[in-house]
């Protein structure tokens, strides 16, 4: 599993429908069932309704009160430029539209519609494109051996220094970190006395967005691990998590094989940054083959960071160079809050800390995505161009133990299991 300790350890111990679409369209290839076609909406741009050119000078930036002007401004700008839109899908045949989604923390509309409709909301002036959305799925580690206990402290834990940073009085207490993943067994020991509530909301843990309910319970054991990596206080026997203090905020999201995979990410966003997240961690990504939303997820994780969060990312485990593109999966392909003092191509930024894996000697893991990314030929962006001198957007950003990593094992409340 891609290291998180390091940085999590930072940032909470802390206080058009165009080209082949239009052609998969006409040929009326691709729909799925019912002869529907995923498909995501941008609205156009509107006057009025234009964000800060630099993330910094957004009001969320300035305490609490200035994020919640922010989201309500995300969320007006969604209204205002996607009634139409909506308007018009809800009206059609339920035979036809389905699914309809509406998004604020990336300004988009999401359905499955069939290739008449779609082309007609292509057609419209207040569209600025139709796409469809391919099927995605997160390649996630198996475990490699399950314990009983390991060593009082993990040696991840201690190899970065993390208890002497408790010693000081910093181990996370007070910050909200949403795991966003394959769920939290919040009734492991490691866990279970620090998952986060909102009571008077009618929320415990967290949310599943995959079954849409209340119960973000781990089905999958990658969850677990990541947040015992964040979080664990070695109530179980095994010290694993580099802030103990930390409340988790679990949020179970798609990782399966299907085009509804980036939504339930991108609600997961919505949630933690209505319920007072600062810290996000996604040990998760889609590799460029895939063919993921890349402008939406910039935008996202551009607005995560105007709403004062940061973001832990895996950068992935394609393995790669520092001289080739695209071996970053997405959105860790996205730009940090703030640039290297190497990064001499500069450009914009986003919430994304990309972390790729080490081991005991330091060493970057064999299978660690590195390399750079570009999105010198994205709009609006067009910057981190890679055309000499240019040298892109180097990634990852930080690098942390992450081979043979002992957390919480998901099937068992007071056990551990090794992953990397």
């Amino acid at each position: 599993m891609p290291g998180l300790l390091w940085a999590v350890c930072v940032f909470v111990l802390s206080p058009a429908l165009a080209g082949s679409p239009l052609r998969t369209l006409e040929a009326g290839s691709g729909p799925g069932a019912a002869g529907l076609l995923p498909i995501l909406i941008r609205p156009a741009s509107s006057p009025g309704w234009e964000l800060p050119s630099h993330p910094a000078e957004a009001p969320g930036c300035r305490g609490s009160g200035g994020r919640e002007s922010f989201l309500e401004f995300l969320k007006r700008r969604a209204e205002c430029t996607q009634s139409g839109i909506m308007s018009q899908l809800e009206a059609c045949d339920p035979l036809k539209v389905t699914d309809l989604r509406s998004f604020w923390i990336v300004n988009c509309v999401t359905c499955r519609a069939t290739p008449q409709v779609a082309r007609q909301i292509a057609g419209r002036e207040d569209v600025q494109y139709v796409r469809l959305r391919a099927p995605l799925a997160c390649a996630l580690p198996v475990p490699e051996a399950r314990c009983a206990r390991g060593a009082s402290v993990a040696w991840g834990v201690e190899h970065i220094g993390a208890p002497e940073v408790w010693r000081m009085g910093y181990d996370g207490s007070g910050v909200i970190v949403s795991v966003i993943d394959t769920g939290v067994s919040y009734l492991h020991l490691d866990l279970c006395s620090h998952m986060w509530h909102d009571t008077d909301a009618g929320f415990h843990y967290g949310w599943d967005f995959c079954d849409n309910d209340a119960d973000p319970m781990d089905e999958n054991g990658h969850g677990t691990h990541v947040a015992g990596t964040v979080a664990s206080n070695g109530a179980a026997g095994s010290s694993c998590g580099v802030a103990p203090g930390a409340t988790i905020m679990a949020l179970r999201v798609d990782v399966s094989v299907g085009p509804d995979a980036e939504q339930t990410i991108w609600d997961a966003f919505q949630f933690s940054l209505e319920h007072g997240a600062r810290v996000i961690s996604l040990s998760l990504g889609y590799t460029q083959l895939m063919n993921p939303q890349r402008s939406e997820w910039r935008e996202a994780e551009e607005n995560i960071l105007a709403a004062g969060v940061v973001s832990a990312v895996s950068a992935g485990s394609e393995g790669g160079d520092p001289g080739s593109w695209g071996d970053i999966r997405t959105p860790g392909d996205c730009p940090p809050p703030w640039l290297h003092p190497d990064q001499t191509t500069s450009g914009g930024l986003s919430s994304v800390v990309t972390v790729g894996t080490t081991d005991a000697n330091d060493y970057l893991a064999s299978f660690s995505s590195l390399g750079y990314s570009t999105w010198m030929y994205d709009p609006p962006w067009y910057d981190y161009p890679d055309t000499p001198p240019d040298i892109g957007l180097t990634d990852p950003d930080v690098c942390a133990p992450g081979i043979s990593t002992l957390s919480c094992d998901y099937e068992n409340t007071s056990g551990y299991v090794i992953m990397s």
